[in-house]
């Protein structure tokens, strides 16, 4: 027998697995010139040349190539066919068939996609059969016939379907393939399945690393409800396995997806996408346009829950999700954005990227060549699909328990992520269970690196909350605790600056970001002018705060630091940030920049070793940061000695490893004064080396009496009788004193609405209560400038959604007669109103000359605008498993309605028990729509 050039694995392969295996490169020669995918190629292949014997394969190759000359219709020789078949009254044909239901006419019509006929007849009993011919359509070998006599109202439709038989293996024995896996190690059963699916897994650039790589991008076809995203360079392959290696996947490349396309269309009740295919792949998905925000919203539910609701229904599916994207320069990402900025604006939020599970860094995949494609035999890749398909009843989510423990600073949800990725790779590695324990040990290494990828883009974007999260593994037998990094992060993280000698306006300032902790120079010129303050380098919204913040307070503060009296009005100051990297969950730079701003205003050096950070309010006051762990390693790897860090950061320092605490001496301050009297070469500025800044007194009683007197409004018991806080418990509003925490009640019937307290849905959540019966809300221009703003941002617009909404219901009360609704101020452009100054500032201006109270969800309005009497909403957003009690108000769709803090809380099944408290754990939470889900407790 003559036979082509086997290696050790062909050998075993073929047998091992007789009639189950294809030569490979036999598919690229049938590829040309034929449109179809690799599974169907290699269906005919299979049956035809499933051998090693070169006679036997030649005359199969002959046959198959026979079959699709005679019966693979081209497009363009569609009218030839289609003559063939009216002549012969029949005809055999390979093509992909879909189906739709013109609902008007009560009629199944079959369209053949090469062949380009549409309104072909089609006996019901395939719809019923094979459900896809619905949603997307199947390759099958199809006996097209044809009848001049048919008509469908009044026209003629004489294409009709005789016999459909879809192209797809037989069923398989799973047990046998479990049994014969015991023949292969573990290394040649990966370099089989990476055969199996095209690729040459012994090409001299093939690492052990990007075999797994490239192996992960099969996990959605083995684990139920998983999330993947693969972003990298063109031409890597990252969309081939969706199109060409399994039938049981459906490639959206580009275009407007519905709710009704991917879930439900609520018309006909009939289920979308996810309820046809094993795996939904979104190709090119920066391109992809949703149709509402509903689609997102009802997408993030399911890629989180594997069910989602529509109208009273929920419907529960087992379809992975997968989005593929391009990305080009990986650096500039990281040093300038994120890994997700290829996704559409709605996709890049927290609530849906930590919904993945499995990040794929494409950028180390190497693009694909010719003979990046192997000429050996591999599984018939519609025999893998099956295996796969299979393997997916099996469930190894806790596969690592008898050896690791998955670290204590990690989130439920990164746990099951990562769980899901092991037990992926474990079905398709080892379907017969058997493993060691160090494979096991690379996969869990390999799997937390899959999902910290996507953490570390989350504290980018998402803000403090994803510091928290530290991505490490226990060996349950040694007890010893590994961390876990991600190579490109650890290859770009902070880059060395070289310290120079002291010098006037100029300072290092500290920044955490996607990649880690960085170091920043921020660098202040000031030369004679008109007071005109130019910010460059690059800023953000958040430091230009910050900048205005710091100059502001400066500027007002001149005397105390020996400034020159006409400084800020005679001099133009030039702001710039040369290694910039500034996050943007928050002004933690506010004291660097007040302490460079005021160095170049007096003349004084800043010590060249020394580094800050901190927030600063208008007061000098300094708050507390996130991310002191990064900052304070920058600051190790760049050589400084000396970080100022706020009062309140002080148990962070105390968790910094013993090395970085030994190497540099950190200074906790809770005012800007002790930060400028550590700052400087010359030395303090003020008496002594060092002071203590104490927070302000309250006045005595006894001092206050007239201002008592003169507001009335909140509590008469204390000095400080502007502030008040308002808290929702049990849906009713409970309204307590800021010093004293009595319950207050007010003597005030006007209230002005910032535009967060709109946003926060505080006059929904109180409909129900008498809070605001015959009592007047005033609405500022500045509010309903900043609210019309929002509508040109993306970002935004759902904000902008719920503030109108409000307002409405505002008005509707109005009209009814249960109060008084009007708006005051002055008219202005919201962008002139941040270039101005706060529009905090001006909404306290319109609140005084109304004699009015404020009531906001800015826990620092009262502290900025001390002059009025301000209420604070106080509100913390529910958690994720948190035991809430609550009071039902209402029903939707089943599911009890109550408020919980700010959030409007959908108990899911409960019927209408409204007017009773209820006992409830917290399922998901929507911060963006101040919606939560939860479950009862009885």
């Amino acid at each position: 027998m003559d036979t082509y050039n086997l290696d050790d694995l062909d050998n075993k392969l073929s047998t091992i697995f007789p009639g189950r295996i294809v030569k490979k490169d036999l598919v690229r020669q049938m590829k040309s010139g034929i449109n179809v995918p690799v599974y169907v190629l290699e269906y005919l292949l299979g049956k035809y040349c499933a051998s090693t014997d070169k006679k036997i394969v030649e005359e199969g190759l002959e046959y198959v190539k026979d079959t699709l000359s005679k019966h693979y219709c081209r497009p363009d020789e569609s009218e030839k066919i289609k003559s063939y078949i009216k002549e012969k009254n029949g005809y055999r044909v390979i093509d992909k068939i879909k189906v739709r239901l013109i609902e008007t006419e009560n009629q199944y019509w079959a369209s053949l996609t090469n062949l380009g006929i549409d309104f072909v007849n089609i006996p019901e009993d395939y719809i019923t059969k094979y459900e896809k011919l619905l949603e997307g359509g199947i390759w099958a070998l199809i006996d097209v016939g044809y009848d001049e006599e048919v008509f469908h109202k009044g026209k003629n439709r004489p294409f009709l379907i005789r016999n459909l038989k879809p192209i797809q293996s037989a069923t398989i024995n799973l047990d046998d393939i479990r049994d014969k896996r015991a023949n292969f190690s573990r290394d040649e059963w990966l370099d089989l399945i990476l055969r199996s699916i095209g690729m040459e897994p012994s090409h001299e650039d093939m690492t052990q690393r990007q075999k797994l790589l490239l192996l992960t991008r099969l996990i959605p076809l083995v684990e139920n409800n998983y999330n993947l995203i693969e972003l990298g360079p063109r031409g890597t392959g990252k969309s081939f396995v969706f199109r060409e290696v399994t039938p049981f996947s459906i490639l959206l490349s580009g275009g407007r997806t519905t709710v009704s396309n991917l879930f439900m269309h609520m018309g006909t009740g009939r289920v979308g996408l996810v309820g046809f295919w094993d795996v939904i792949a979104f190709d090119e998905v920066a391109g992809i346009k949703f149709a509402d925000s509903e689609t997102v919203q009802i997408l993030r539910d399911y890629m989180e829950l594997g069910s989602f609701s529509r109208g009273k229904e929920e419907v529960s599916a087992t379809a992975s999700m997968v989005f593929n994207g391009n990305i080009d320069d990986i650096e500039t990402a990281l040093e300038s954005g994120h890994l997700f900025a290829p996704l559409p604006v709605e996709m890049q939020t927290p609530a849906f990227i930590e919904r993945l599970h499995c990040y794929i860094p494409g950028w180390e995949l190497n693009k694909l060549q010719t003979d990046s494609f192997t000429t050996h035999y591999g599984f018939i890749v519609d025999y893998l699909s099956e295996i796969f398909r299979e393997m997916k009843k099996y469930n190894y989510i806790n596969v690592i328990d008898n050896y690791f423990s998955l670290g204590n600073k990690m989130s439920t949800r990164d746990s099951r992520a990562i769980n899901k990725t092991v037990s992926g790779l474990v079905k398709i590695l080892h379907p017969d269970g058997n493993f060691t324990k160090d494979e096991l040990r690379e996969y869990l290494i390999f799997a937390i690196e899959m999902k910290y990828r996507i953490i570390e883009q989350l504290k980018k974007i998402g803000g403090a909350e994803y510091w928290k999260y530290h991505h490490s593994y226990i060996d349950n037998e040694t007890g010893i605790e590994e961390f876990v990094e991600v190579p490109e992060i650890v290859k770009y993280r902070s880059r060395k600056i070289e310290l120079g000698k002291p010098k006037v306006g100029r300072i290092y300032g500290l920044a955490a970001t996607g990649f880690g902790g960085s170091l920043i120079i921020l660098e202040v010129e000031s030369m004679p002018g008109r007071g005109h303050l130019k910010m460059t380098g690059g800023l953000q919204k958040t430091i230009k705060e910050s900048i205005s913040t710091a100059y502001d307070y400066l500027r007002a503060n001149y005397e105390k630091y020996d400034i020159e009296k006409n400084y800020f009005y005679s001099h133009d100051i030039h702001f710039q940030a040369v290694e910039i990297a500034i996050p943007k969950e928050g002004p933690s730079a506010g004291i660097t920049i007040a302490t460079v701003l005021l160095s170049a205003a007096t003349s004084r050096k800043i010590k060249s070793n020394m580094a800050m950070t901190g927030e600063l309010t208008i007061h000098g006051e300094v708050l507390p940061v996130g991310g002191i762990s990064e900052k304070a390693t920058a600051a190790y790897e760049n050589g400084i000695e000396i970080i100022i860090v706020p009062k309140r950061n002080e148990k962070d320092v105390e968790n910094l490893s013993e090395e970085i605490k030994k190497k540099i001496n950190f200074i906790f301050v809770e005012h800007i004064d002790q930060v400028i009297n550590e700052a400087f070469v010359e030395g303090p500025i003020f008496s002594g080396e060092k002071i203590e800044y104490e927070s302000p007194q309250l006045p005595a009683k006894s001092e206050v009496s007239e201002e008592i007197e003169e507001h009335k409004m909140l509590c008469p018991d204390h000095g400080n009788v502007s502030l008040g806080y308002l808290q929702i418990e049990y849906s009713r509003p409970i309204l307590i004193c800021g010093d004293c925490e009595k319950t207050l009640i007010l003597n005030c019937n006007k209230f002005v609405l910032d535009t967060n307290i709109l946003v926060t849905r505080l006059f929904s959540n109180l409909l129900e209560t008498d809070f605001f019966d015959g009592k007047t809300i005033l609405i500022p221009e500045t509010v309903v400038d900043e609210i019309n703003n929002w509508k040109n941002h993306d970002d935004k617009w759902d904000l902008y959604k719920i503030a109108i909404g409000e307002i409405k219901k505002i008005r509707s009360a109005h009209d009814q007669g249960k109060l008084k609704y009007q708006v005051i101020g002055k008219e202005a452009l919201y962008s002139e109103l941040i270039e101005k100054g706060r529009p905090d500032k001006i909404i306290a201006k319109d609140a005084e000359k109304e004699d009015a109270i404020v009531i906001t969800g800015d826990k620092d309005f009262f502290s900025i605008n001390p002059d009025i009497s301000v209420i604070t909403y106080r509100y913390y957003p529910p958690k994720e498993d948190e035991i809430i009690e609550i009071r039902i108000v209402g029903e939707s769709d089943g599911d009890g309605v109550g408020y919980y803090k700010n959030y409007t809380i959908f108990v899911h099944n409960i019927g209408n028990r409204r007017g009773e408290k209820v006992t409830a754990k917290i399922i998901d939470v929507f911060f963006n729509k101040r919606i939560a889900t939860a479950y009862i407790i009885e």
